[in-house]
């Protein structure tokens, strides 16, 4: 009888234990068009000094300059998720990162034959698109802001091919952490801006882009590996395909699978290429104003001893986060008051928005045309997950020491507040074009959808 009451009250404990978890879960917020629009316009001359130090004693002082996700983070409406007592964010000064030459070459030779075109799903794609920004002067007032900017971002510089070494650091909401590490081979086959080549790749089989990813730790999920595919014609699905090691063989994924993790973490399929894993032509798109937000745009000087440092994810690097967030310390990165495009991204019906992973997608597109920050919500418009990519500008080369700042050498921070997630990826090797070693230079293997079947050959 003592151990029949003693298994009622532990049930009846933990009933206790999961009824405050789904409550708090219940306090974080519905989408608001107001808690957008409150945040600091671009046009005001409000701002955050460089040295500010933002504290759980003043951090309601800056709101107006913080992404949505990033308050939340602050006010501690999270059940596990959220700052601790003596959290800090350091504000460094504002840094200017420059588009590449040849981008901007190209944008003054070819934007003007840029425009876009209802389609009959409701969304727009572009016609007469060549290479560099399709839309270089967004009029704010344009009823079809949105949409160019999102172009702008889809079509922002991404070199012909780009490798990475990343570790992936996944940890929930009780403490138990798995890390793997996986490499990435990125390709732009059309609409290039890049020295020594054309506008496109003669091998490019009708693609935009491509990534390859193959995870090589640990050991019981490596040769793990997929292929996104991003078609340069607009009414083409992207594709997806998986190489499962037990398997021996690749499989075309379906539609459905965008919303599955990329990589075993908090990061979906769509939301890889720094967030922005979608084609334009399947969503709405809506500006809320260009504002003032605090995004990590450049890293610490010491980056590389920073990164391997979070490579390691081990002593230096927890001494160097807060708990249980992973949040980063000042030692990692200045936070940075940026102009940046509020944008809300919502699937169209058309596209099959119900059974879609995300009811909105909130980028933070800054002057680079990539978003350093990303607020997530549910389906049913309930706040998700916060993201903040922090980049590091990674050198072009051939260019004269033109900078890539976008999908270079970046942490990727996504923490799930529904679920008390934290997956934070780090890329300490990268390396672009011609100074990608030959070995991953080669499409046919890394690149193309039939190159899985050749991983354990």
């Amino acid at each position: 009888m003592a151990t029949h009451k003693w298994l009622i009250s532990l049930l009846a404990g933990l009933s206790l234990m999961v009824s405050a978890g789904i409550a708090c879960s219940q306090d974080l917020p519905q989408f608001s068009d107001a808690a957008y629009q409150a945040l600091a316009d671009a046009s005001s001359p409000a701002t955050i000094p460089p040295g500010t130090v933002i504290t759980m004693q003043n951090w309601q002082q800056y709101k107006q300059f913080m992404t949505i996700g990033m308050q939340l983070l602050w006010s501690g409406k999270a059940a596990v998720m959220k700052l601790p007592a003596d959290a800090q964010m350091e504000v460094g000064p504002t840094i200017p990162i420059p588009l590449p030459k040849i981008y901007l070459q190209n944008t003054e030779k070819y934007s003007a034959q840029a425009k876009l075109v209802k389609q009959e799903n409701g969304g727009y794609h572009v016609e007469g698109y060549v290479a560099g920004l399709p839309f270089p002067n967004v009029d704010m007032k344009d009823p079809l802001a949105a949409y160019k900017l999102a172009y702008n971002e889809y079509y922002r510089y991404i070199p012909h091919v780009g490798y990475r070494q990343t570790k992936q650091y996944v940890k929930d909401r009780y403490g138990n952490v798995q890390s793997s590490a996986l490499f990435t081979v990125y390709w732009r086959l059309k609409h290039l801006s890049d020295p020594g080549m054309g506008l496109e790749d003669p091998k490019n089989n009708g693609y935009d882009m491509i990534q390859y990813i193959e995870t090589t730790a640990p050991e019981q999920s490596r040769y793990a590996a997929s292929v996104k595919t991003f078609y340069d014609d607009p009414s083409k699905q992207e594709d997806i395909f998986s190489y499962t090691p037990s398997l021996r063989r690749a499989i075309r994924l379906s539609s459905m699978s965008r919303c599955a993790p990329a990589t075993g973490g908090d990061t979906l399929f769509d939301d890889t290429r720094q967030g922005f894993g979608i084609h334009p032509s399947d969503f709405s798109a809506r500006l809320f104003g260009r504002k003032k937000v605090l995004l990590v745009q450049d890293m610490n000087e010491t980056l590389n001893e920073q990164l391997e440092k979070l490579q390691a994810f081990g002593p230096a690097f927890e001494a160097n986060v807060y708990q249980p967030l992973l949040f980063f310390k000042p030692v990692y990165a200045k936070w940075q008051v940026t102009d940046a495009y509020v944008m809300d991204y919502r699937r169209l019906p058309s596209a099959g928005a119900e059974s879609y992973c995300y009811g909105s997608r909130v980028l933070y597109q800054a002057d680079t045309n990539a978003s350093p920050g990303i607020d997530l919500y549910d389906n049913g418009l309930k706040f998700w997950k916060v993201a903040f990519i922090y980049v590091a500008p990674e050198t072009i080369p051939n260019t004269g020491g033109d900078i890539f700042a976008q999908d270079s050498n970046n942490a990727q921070y996504y923490v799930d507040l529904q679920n008390d997630h934290v997956t934070i990826s780090t890329s300490a090797l990268e390396v672009l074009n011609t100074e990608v070693p030959a070995q991953f230079r080669n499409i046919e293997r890394y690149g193309l959808p039939s190159g899985l079947d050749q991983i354990t050959q």
